[in-house]
């Protein structure tokens, strides 16, 4: 992916930055990172509803920041160059927002709920988007995908196994350090509002259906 490619990005370019830089910020600093955790229970307490949207801007470890801005990375350039800057921007804290909110409905209760960080509820939304925005892109792995092409798969299939992986895992209501809710409902967001803001999308659908 050349420069010029991130540089058409702004705005994915600001926030993957702002996330880095706020996610090392945490790793150093525990005061700061426990004032922005998302814990509803404490959270609608004591309104400190800025955790909604400050907690998905740090991370648990160095893995998991790696892991979300490798995925951001790969899709939020392509994304936003498609959409436009305002409807990426929009598209991608939507997804925050929806996904956070979800989450604290469902452990607003729980007071041995420890709390949630992370951008994998924005990450998840802006992934079935562009595998929505763009029904031919396809996903493999590096020279496995090049001796075994069936297994170089259309984005959208990718989806909805993500989707069905995430649901069930979120239904399950086991104890893990996943916030499955999060990846769930940030994915059904990026799919309701990838239709929102690309009015063409159902016609880009149509002609991609009409070609298998």
């Amino acid at each position: 992916m050349s420069i010029e490619y991130i540089l058409q990005g702004p705005v994915a370019l600001v926030i993957m930055l702002l996330t880095i830089g706020l996610s090392i910020w945490a790793l150093f600093d525990e005061n700061m990172k426990d004032r922005h955790v998302l814990i509803p229970y404490d959270m609608l307490m004591y309104k400190e509803y800025w955790r909604l949207i400050s907690s998905a801007f740090i991370h648990g470890n160095y893995m998991h920041l790696a892991f979300n801005m490798l995925t951001f990375y790969f899709f939020a350039f392509m994304l936003e160059s498609r959409l436009g800057h305002w409807q990426f921007a929009a598209l991608y804290m939507g997804g925050l927002l929806i996904s956070q909110i979800a989450t604290t409905l469902i452990y607003r209760k729980d007071t041995a709920f420890e709390g949630s960080v992370g951008a994998s509820g924005a990450i998840s939304a802006m992934v079935l988007a562009a595998a929505l925005a763009d029904p031919y892109l396809r996903f493999g792995l590096p020279v496995i995908s090049q001796q075994w092409p069936m297994l170089h798969l259309p984005g959208y299939i990718i989806g909805i196994v993500f989707l069905i992986y995430s649901l069930v895992n979120a239904l399950r209501k086991q104890e893990t350090t996943v916030n499955h809710h999060a990846h769930l409902w940030g994915a059904i967001a990026g799919v309701l509002m990838v239709f929102m803001l690309q009015p063409d999308l159902p016609k880009i659908l149509e002609r991609y259906i009409a070609t298998l």
